[in-house]
C-alpha cells in the first residue's frame, strides 16, 4: 500500500514537472512574440526615420497628394526615390558622341508628329529648336577656338626651339671667342673648365675595376 501512495505521489510530481514546464514554454514562446513585436516597431520606427529623411530631400519633387500616399504606404517611396536621383546630372562631363547624335535623331523624329503639343517650356518644339541652335553654334564656336589653341600652341612651340637654338649658337660662339675657362662663358651660363671637380682617384680605380 505504501509503494502504491510513493508511486501515486510520483506521478502527481511528474504530471506538476510537465506542468511547469508547460508553463516555462508558454513564458518562453511570449517572451518570443514580444522580441518580434520589438524588433516590428523597430523596423517602423526606422522606416518613419527614412521616409521622413526622404520627404524632406530638395530634389524630391512631390505634390501633396503623393506626400498623403507615400505617408499611407500607397505610394512605394523607393521607386519615387529611384527616379528622382536618377534625374540627377553630372554637367561637368562630356555627353558621349552616341548620346548627342540619338538626341538629334529623336528631334528629327518629332518633326514627323504633327499634332505634337505640350505645356512644358522645357519640351516645347521651339525650345528644342532653340536649344538645338545654341549647341550647334557653340560646337562650331569651340572647334574653331581650339584649332586657335593648337595652332598658337604649334607657333609658341616652334618659337621657344628656335630662341633655344639661337641661344646653343650664342653659347658656341662665346666660347669660340673667349674660350671656354672665360668669365665671359660663365656669364652666359657655361661651366669653366677649372669649376669641373676631376673625379677622385678612388673613383678611377673604382670605374676601372
Amino acid at each position: 500500500m505504501q509503494a502504491d501512495a510513493l508511486a501515486m505521489q510520483a506521478d502527481a510530481l511528474a504530471m506538476q514537472a510537465d506542468a511547469l514546464a508547460m508553463q516555462a514554454d508558454a513564458l518562453a514562446m511570449q517572451a518570443d512574440a514580444l522580441a518580434m513585436q520589438a524588433d516590428a516597431l523597430a523596423m517602423q520606427a526606422d522606416a518613419f526615420t527614412m521616409l521622413t529623411f526622404c520627404l524632406n530631400l530638395p530634389n524630391l519633387k512631390l505634390s501633396l497628394t503623393d506626400r498623403f500616399l507615400v505617408t499611407m504606404g500607397t505610394l512605394n517611396v523607393y521607386t519615387i526615390l529611384v527616379d528622382t536621383f536618377m534625374t540627377i546630372q553630372d554637367t561637368n562631363r562630356r555627353l558621349r558622341p552616341q548620346t548627342i547624335s540619338q538626341d538629334i535623331s529623336s528631334l528629327h523624329g518629332l518633326q514627323t508628329v504633327s499634332n505634337y503639343n505640350t505645356t512644358r517650356a522645357d519640351a516645347s518644339a521651339a525650345k528644342l529648336q532653340e536649344v538645338y541652335q545654341v549647341m550647334l553654334i557653340s560646337q562650331q564656336t569651340e572647334t574653331e577656338k581650339l584649332t586657335l589653341y593648337r595652332a598658337a600652341a604649334d607657333g609658341a612651340r616652334l618659337a621657344e626651339w628656335e630662341y633655344h637654338n639661337s641661344v646653343l649658337a650664342m653659347k658656341e660662339v662665346v666660347r669660340g671667342q673667349y674660350g671656354s675657362d672665360s668669365d665671359q662663358a660663365q656669364a652666359v651660363g657655361l661651366k669653366k673648365k677649372s669649376d669641373r671637380k676631376r673625379p677622385s682617384r678612388k673613383k678611377l680605380v673604382a670605374i676601372a675595376s
